[in-house]
């Protein structure tokens, strides 16, 4: 079935298979095959076929990721596990602009409201799905029937990437990169067992380069000294917000202020020109504003031409699923020992002001307002939300 499909893409837009030999490799008891080939017009396209368990448990998956044609992302699974057959179609908005004419795929959806729904679960990438996905389950009854929906499905979305108009390839490249990257920061039910056999490093080679073709060279670039693409890693986030499941406002802020008030220790980063200086240091938060005590030091150099500084409070790393760190952009202004505000922080601080002006030091007092708060939490994701929340003033 899986070159059925492979013919049927190829009348549509030109196929060549990829110099590489297939990627090979056992996870979860099973065995992948996957191959890529690079479609004229339209994008790339990649197979992965899976067998195991003496050949009772198969899965065929092609995936078409155009870069040519405004058009989204489609995944196709067939799964045939102890009788039972699947099937997963669905499109991810990976589109430019919105506007991709998919009437006829959805009403494909709905001519099949008959053969039973499987239950996906809830997936960090639900918000990324176009139009309606059919995931259904059945018995070797249905398998004749899903294998015809899949093929009508398939010359559907082709017939509509015709239609579709042709658009800059690396800026749909990189739209297609948020869901890759999603896969490999967020993991999957087919991602998992993947990184758990290859590892994180070979997984992003093979989900980049063979699977979505968001990596892949020719020979020619290959032998060229590669250089650091600044500006994907530069965006990485960005992309990543595009697709993210955020948080309501006010609830990510009262989150990020009681980790705030749970630690008293930061890192200040100020720099003027040339100069850079990162501080550790204690502040002390009130009314929605840091406030920092200092005798002096290096940091004032940037202090004095530069307001706009960067705070930083976080916690032991301790792995992917258990790490804590805030990020503050925000304004700095200065002020003397002796004035008010001075005596104010002290006294919010149960510091009465005849200790601190018993000290035979004069200690400036620091404001700084944030602007942004940028706070990377695995909790966020433990409730269902994006692992990056930001709150902007």
């Amino acid at each position: 079935m899986a070159r059925d499909l492979l013919a049927l893409v190829d009348e549509a837009y030109s196929l060549t298979a990829c110099a590489e030999e297939p990627v090979r490799f056992q996870a979860s008891g099973m065995d992948f095959v996957a191959r890529r080939y690079d479609a004229e017009g339209f994008g790339c396209i990649s197979v992965m076929e899976t067998e195991g368990m003496g050949g009772s448990v198969k899965m065929r998956s092609l995936i078409l990721n155009p870069f040519d044609v405004d058009a989204p992302l489609l995944s196709c699974d067939r799964i045939s596990a102890m009788g039972q057959e699947m099937l997963y179609l669905e499109l991810f908005d990976t589109t430019l602009t919105p506007g991709f004419g998919n009437a006829a795929l959805e009403q494909l959806a709905k001519e099949a409201g008959d053969i039973p729904d499987q239950d996906p679960g809830t997936h960090w990438y639900d918000g990324m799905r176009v139009g309606t996905p059919i995931i259904k389950k059945g018995n070797s009854g249905e398998l004749a029937r899903m294998e015809q929906l899949q093929t009508d499905y398939l010359a559907a979305f082709l017939a509509a990437c015709k239609a579709a108009p042709v658009c800059d390839p690396e800026a749909k490249r990189e739209k297609a990169r948020a869901y890759c990257e999603g896969l490999l920061i967020h993991g999957g039910p087919a991602t998992d067992p993947v990184k758990a056999a290859l590892g994180p490093e070979a997984t992003a080679e093979f989900f980049r380069r063979t699977l979505f073709g968001i990596d892949a060279r020719n020979t020619e670039e290959e032998t060229m000294e590669e250089k650091l693409d600044i500006a994907h890693f530069q965006n990485f986030w960005k992309i990543q917000q595009q697709t993210a499941k955020h948080m309501e406002r006010e609830a990510a802020l009262a989150h990020i202020v009681n980790f705030i008030e749970h630690h008293n220790t930061c890192a200040l980063a100020t720099g003027a020109g040339d100069y850079v200086r990162c501080t550790p240091i204690e502040y002390t938060f009130m009314d929605g504003e840091f406030y920092l005590y200092s005798e002096g030091g290096d940091k004032f150099l940037g202090l004095e031409k530069n307001k706009n500084v960067s705070l930083a409070i976080f916690e032991y790393y301790g792995d992917r699923n258990n790490s804590h760190g805030l990020q503050i952009m925000g304004e700095a202004t200065l002020y003397p020992p002796r004035c008010e505000l001075f005596k104010k922080v002290l006294a919010f601080k149960g510091i009465p002001y005849d200790v601190m002006k018993a000290a035979k030091v004069d200690v400036a007092l620091i404001r700084i307002t944030p602007k942004v708060y940028e706070m990377y939490d695995t909790d966020f994701v433990k409730a269902g939300y994006d692992v990056r929340q930001i709150v902007r003033f």
